[in-house]
């Protein structure tokens, strides 16, 4: 009986423990959608097929060794050879035949023609590969800088969900108060009412306005399951996984200080899109060159090594083998004749779009920065003001409370009004929940400042995807 309870004990105890919530921070959110989301993953991938994509260029200048075999039968075959090879006596006819002056013709049936050879080819002069290896090295940096610009949107939209959650809840709350004060208010005209001091109107009037908040309620717990819902979703998380927030929605006291032009100039030395858009630049000069380099010679050496017979028959232990080898340079140069080839046609106009991608991006450049000035510019005056409204809506709630609780005294007493008592909680609750807004806008505008400066793609750099 008693290690029947111990074993009932342990399995609720083991339930519990699986259905306990996870606490998660902020800080927490952000590590785990570093490792986990898929968006990241796959820009990490992206980041290691480039460097890879290196290595193949790098791979085009180095020694290239190939193996290759020959094998093709002949059912009749003529060759031609020097007559002076085979002499015969004076007025003799040659015994091979003729095949023209001073050729003697031999026929062959049914050879087997067997080639096996071993070639080494070192390129030594190619333009196009150097300008290949630069580009690939170009793009690798590329690919690095959208790595991070795709880090700086996941913790960035990362914190937005987080704090979307909070203020869900927090807005929630607001409402589960306004119930609670609405209920204590309907307690108090009852009361009143008994005593002859409030009319059957007024406890009507008070049990209405209770339940008109109650839809209300509903609405704002269904908003928080799909905040959480967002949320799980940028973390790679499960559906069914639940948490509980363990951060809040509280202004810091502490706005960054910055005046435009250095959170501009910030900006514009810390921001991957900025680094891309100068890298893509280096990507269209080096097109250009790459263009350009097939209109130059290339010098490849090469050396080859081979083994060839002939036979008739399939006894290969009776073949005898003959054997080539052979070194030597091979000069190629493109003959571009203007108009006359389409080679020449072909690789110009190749050359001028490479120049034209050039100036594409050189003018998306010059529209990026003027792009990220008025990102800075609106970043700057939303979170100024953010401030000003928190020092007001601080204010606000203050004399909202305390004009509830002296309306509240008041209607207590039987001196006050109902009406009086639902202005002012409906100016409790306003107050509040436009506090609760302008904090919410202080940390939203604090995010979108940060990652305006390319501050949020150095954050976390240690964390990497784990997939």
């Amino acid at each position: 009986m008693k290690t029947t309870i111990l074993l009932l004990c342990t399995l609720l105890f083991s339930i519990s423990l699986v259905a306990q919530p996870r606490a998660l921070s902020l800080n927490d959110a952000v590590v785990i959608a570093l490792q986990n989301n898929r968006d990241l993953i796959a820009a990490k991938l992206e980041r290691e097929k480039s460097a890879e994509g290196v290595r193949e260029a790098r791979g085009l200048a180095m020694p290239n060794l190939s193996f290759g075999f020959q094998y093709g039968h002949s059912f009749r075959q003529t060759q031609f050879f020097p007559t002076n090879l085979f002499p015969t006596a004076p007025g003799q006819p040659s015994p091979f035949g003729s095949g023209g002056a001073g050729f003697a013709a031999i026929e062959l049936r049914n050879i087997n023609a067997y080639t096996a050879s071993l070639t080494l080819q070192q390129p030594i002069f190619r333009p196009q590969i150097f300008t290949a290896i630069g580009i690939a090295g170009t793009i690798k940096r590329l690919t690095e800088q959208s790595y991070q610009a795709s880090r700086a949107t996941v913790i960035t939209d990362v914190k937005k969900a987080y704090y979307d959650v909070l203020i869900a809840q927090e807005q929630t709350k607001l409402v589960a108060q306004s119930i609670d004060r609405g209920e204590q208010a309907l307690n108090d005209t009852r009361l009143l009412y008994k005593q002859g001091l409030a009319a059957d109107l007024d406890t009507l009037r008070a049990f209405v306005n209770v339940e008109n908040l109650r839809p209300t309620l509903i609405k704002a717990q269904s908003l928080v399951d799909i905040t959480k819902t967002i949320l799980k979703t940028k973390l790679g998380m499960n559906a069914s996984d639940d948490f509980v927030l363990t951060d809040s929605l509280v202004f810091d006291g502490n706005p960054p200080m910055l005046n435009f032009e250095t959170a501009y100039n910030e900006a514009i030395e810390n921001r991957p899109e900025v680094s891309q858009l100068k890298l893509q630049i280096e990507v269209a000069e080096a097109q250009v060159d790459a263009e350009f380099a097939n209109f130059l010679p290339t010098l490849d050496a090469q050396a080859q090594y081979q083994r060839l017979t002939l036979a008739n028959n399939f006894n290969f232990d009776q073949y005898s083998w003959g054997t080539n080898l052979s070194v030597g340079l091979q000069l190629t140069v493109p003959l571009s004749l203007p108009f006359l080839t389409g080679t020449h046609t072909q690789t110009s106009a190749k050359v001028q779009q490479a120049k034209l991608e050039k100036k594409k991006s050189e003018t998306l450049y010059e529209n990026v920065k003027e792009t990220i000035r008025a990102e800075v510019k609106n970043a700057l005056s939303t979170l100024e003001e953010t401030i000003k409204r928190l020092q007001v809506q601080a204010t606000t709630v203050q004399s909202a409370e305390r004009s509830y609780n002296i309306t509240r005294l008041r209607r207590a007493q039987g001196i006050g009004s109902a009406l009086e008592l639902t202005d002012a909680e409906l100016a409790l609750t306003q107050a509040k929940g436009n506090y609760l807004q302008a904090v919410y806008d202080y940390l939203i505008a604090k995010i979108n400042l940060e990652k305006s400066l390319g501050r949020t793609a150095k954050l976390y750099a240690d964390i990497t995807p784990t997939r």
